[in-house]
């Protein structure tokens, strides 16, 4: 059995590197889906560099070349889409309120668990908190959730 399976690993080695477009396509796949299963931009400009190596590769059977032309398509890829990208509205309102975290401000009116105004620099937000605040006193700001802040006593 330790042969046989030996032997079908022998011959896919000796198939890929015969046919080094397999290679590229593969990485192209394996790129693709670690894209889909994170959240940001992180591997898509290789997913185009592998197909550009695949039909390189076809021309020439140098590693060194369909190597380099893989590194050079991915950067190319990688700064224009760094140059033309523009997060969408959505995350660029939720790093614009992660910045709202450590941020001190004017309780507005008494808050609770469940309701609450604060005064932070010069717009009102809607506040939760832990424990009682009175109108008028100090807070800061521990948590954002859309557009309720959870703030304690300063």
């Amino acid at each position: 059995m330790l042969k046989w399976l030996r032997k079908v690993g022998d011959v896919m080695i000796e198939f890929i590197l015969e046919n080094l477009w397999t290679l590229w396509l593969g990485l192209s796949v394996l790129f693709l889906i670690a894209e889909v299963l994170t959240a940001g931009l992180i591997s898509i400009w290789f997913v185009p560099g592998a197909i550009i190596s695949a039909v390189v590769s076809v021309f020439t059977d140098n590693f060194i070349v369909q190597l380099i032309v893989f590194l050079v398509s991915s950067s190319v890829f990688l700064i224009l889409c760094k140059k033309f990208y523009k997060p969408d509205k959505a995350t660029r309102l939720a790093e614009a309120n992660e910045l709202l975290i450590g941020k001190t401000g004017t309780a507005k009116s008494n808050i609770n668990s469940i309701d609450g105004k604060v005064l932070i620099g010069d717009v009102y937000w809607k506040a939760v908190s832990d424990e009682e605040i009175e109108d008028g006193m100090p807070i800061l700001v521990t948590g954002v959730n859309g557009t309720v802040v959870t703030v304690e006593k300063k």
